[in-house]
């Protein structure tokens, strides 16, 4: 049986397992007697003398009203080795989120100061100190905010771990392609594994530290997630020792079994015998399914910590979609509630196009706002981004495909056509746009632990040409409607703004956003750009001639909560005459968190299960 217990901003549910546990049990009543009376994140700390709890326990935690818990990556939050603490982002208005902590007994998250922008947290083996990535770089702090300290420079969300002999260990970073290490203390990032190109091995990714600090496991990653695979090596060097084990992450080795991530977003246990660097018995399921981002490589909305505690995130997000006018004043489309992301409006404005994700699956779902039938365009179930064709008649759409591919299909609207193949790249290849004649497309494309633009004509050769390159980040590309230009969001100021730039040839740039954009949206006369500017959308009006410039700056749309998708993409579209837009319109943002202290209790229970 399962009590929900509402505490404040979070829910608890007290999970009954076995013949033992009984909700007359004393230690089960005890649990929910604490929860209501407010304890709530403390009550799993109660225990029989020298015993571990008997049931496990899980609380669903969004955060407060005002520090609404925020989605984060590679992995959503970090919990401490003992359970006590769970650490967690929050927005600021800026756009740009802050590390909060949450210790199980108090009722409220705290800020952690320093840690704006941070992404990657991890904790300490001792739990008092968290190791994050901001700006480039590989930090750490206390949880209180005292002595903040750059471990070392350089950093991709490859995965990181903090190891119990004080080194930090992360993944394939800028052009070093293997895993590196580096001591706490501070110093360069040194690589231990190189990955074999002659095997086809790209880079190696998302280590996790054996017990005793002298040995990784990691993925070995070969250009798509149903091909990554397994292995360990040790801190000191020597050879890789491929585990012959399909995942795309592990999480943890606690008590001699590797958990670990697959493809599908299952996830699984295996005896390890990390000594000899083998598997000694066969994978069990021990987890329901997570989400997995099937436009990376390997981000997935769980973290389990090295004592046995686990947080997961729940990413979906019931949406509707909505019209909200320059007045503030919101009409639903339609009366589905789905987890709707990056609607685009048709050409001519009587459909919408709407990347719809259902689980860790996504497809290209098409609404007719004039008969308001809502339909599915593709059957792919790993699209990451879809826009028009000038005429509309088609939808360029971008997805992972078999094998170690990702590429860009044409799908033709109304007709039982199969898609048209246009491109096939080896890297990661999250966003995709099409220029209005058809016969080109911006890439948003991979490179080490950074995104490039790449430009493909679409003749006989398809062949891949460098269009914007050496930046740090550029995402999000945007043609302009007379494809004479490409709208994008850049991080070459050390924060993401919205540029411009001339299409074939980027020789002319011009920055549009001021302190911080994403999420360029073309008008339908390529006379104005709109952006995102924390929760509001600006309109910037453009003069083209003699040379293209500002003409001006408004706010078009305030109070916009959900305005960014993934990879700074617009989260909406604007109609054809400019006065209202479309957009998946939620009641709240917040990411729950589902936190489970003890997991190691259900982990031991699930893997007798899975022995006899």
């Amino acid at each position: 049986p399962t009590v929900p217990v509402p505490v404040g901003g979070a829910r608890a549910a007290v999970a009954a397992g076995g013949a033992r546990a009984r909700l007359t049990d004393p230690v089960v009543l005890g649990l929910a007697a604490l929860a209501v009376a407010g304890l709530g994140f403390g009550a799993w700390q109660l225990r029989r003398p020298a015993e571990r709890p008997l049931v496990p326990v899980r609380f669903l935690y969004t955060g407060s009203d005002s520090a609404e818990v925020a989605g984060n990556y590679p992995w959503p939050a970090a919990i401490s080795p003992d359970g006590s603490t769970v650490v967690y982002s929050v927005q600021q208005p800026g756009g740009s989120g802050i590390l909060y902590y949450r210790r199980m007994d108090q009722l409220e998250g705290h800020p952690i100061p320093g840690t704006l922008g941070a992404s990657q947290v991890l904790f300490s083996p001792d739990g008092q100190w968290i190791a994050f990535e901001a700006d480039g770089n590989e930090r750490k702090v206390r949880l209180d905010g005292s002595a903040p300290a750059t471990i070392a420079a350089g950093g991709g969300n490859n995965g990181a771990d903090w190891t119990t002999t004080d080194e930090l260990v992360v993944g394939a970073t800028d052009t070093r392609h293997g895993l590196l290490k580096v001591g706490v203390a501070g110093g360069e990032l040194e690589e231990f594994t190189h990955p074999d190109s002659a095997k086809g091995e790209g880079d190696h990714l998302w280590p996790i530290a054996t017990p005793d600090g002298r040995a990784v496991v990691f993925t070995i990653w070969k250009g798509a997630l149903g091909t990554a695979r397994l292995a360990m090596a040790s801190l000191d060097g020597g050879p890789v020792t491929p585990l012959n084990l399909k995942g795309i992450r592990p999480l943890r080795v606690l008590e001699g079994t590797l958990v670990y991530v697959q493809a599908d977003g299952a996830v699984m246990a295996v005896p390890l015998d990390a000594a000899r660097k083998r598997l000694t018995g066969k994978p069990v399921p021990v987890l329901d399914p997570v989400a997995v981002d099937p436009a990376l490589n390997g981000n997935s909305a769980v973290f389990v910590s090295n004592g046995g505690a686990l947080v997961t995130g729940q990413p979906s997000l019931l949406a509707a979609l909505t019209w909200v006018g320059r007045d503030g004043v919101s009409h639903p489309i339609g009366r589905e509630r789905r987890n709707y992301v990056d609607p685009r409006l048709s050409p001519d404005g009587k459909r919408i196009a709407v990347v719809l994700k259902d689980g860790s699956k996504s497809d290209v779902w098409i609404y007719d706002l004039e008969t308001g039938t809502l339909s599915r365009l593709t059957a792919v179930g790993s699209v990451t981004s879809a826009a028009w064709s000038g005429d509309g008649t088609r939808l360029i759409y971008s997805a992972v495909s078999t094998g170690a591919k990702s590429g860009v299909w044409a799908q033709a609207i109304g007709g039982a056509v199969a898609p048209e193949p246009l491109v096939e790249v080896s890297s990661l290849l999250p966003l995709a746009d099409v220029a209005p004649d058809g016969r080109s497309l911006l890439l948003q494309v991979s490179f080490g632990s950074g995104w490039d633009f790449d430009r493909v004509v679409l003749d006989s050769a398809h062949a891949l040409r460098p269009f914007v390159s050496g930046a740090p980040q550029v995402l999000a590309p945007r043609f302009s409607p007379d494809g004479r230009w490409a709208a994008m969001v850049s991080f070459e100021s050390g924060t993401p703004e919205v540029y411009i730039r001339s299409y074939p040839e980027p020789t002319v740039k011009l920055q549009v956003s001021v302190g911080g954009g994403g999420g360029p949206v073309w008008s339908a006369d390529g006379t104005r750009l709109y952006y995102l500017s924390g929760t509001a959308i600006m309109e910037a009006r453009l003069a083209m001639s003699p040379g293209i410039r500002i003409v001006s700056r408004d706010t078009a749309f305030t109070h916009i909560p959900n305005g960014n998708g993934n990879f700074a993409e617009a989260n909406y579209d604007v109609s054809r005459d400019g006065s209202r837009i479309v957009i998946p319109y939620v009641a709240s943002t917040a990411y729950p968190l589902v936190i489970v202290p003890n997991w190691i209790t259900e982990l031991r229970q699930r893997l007798a299960i899975g022995r006899r």
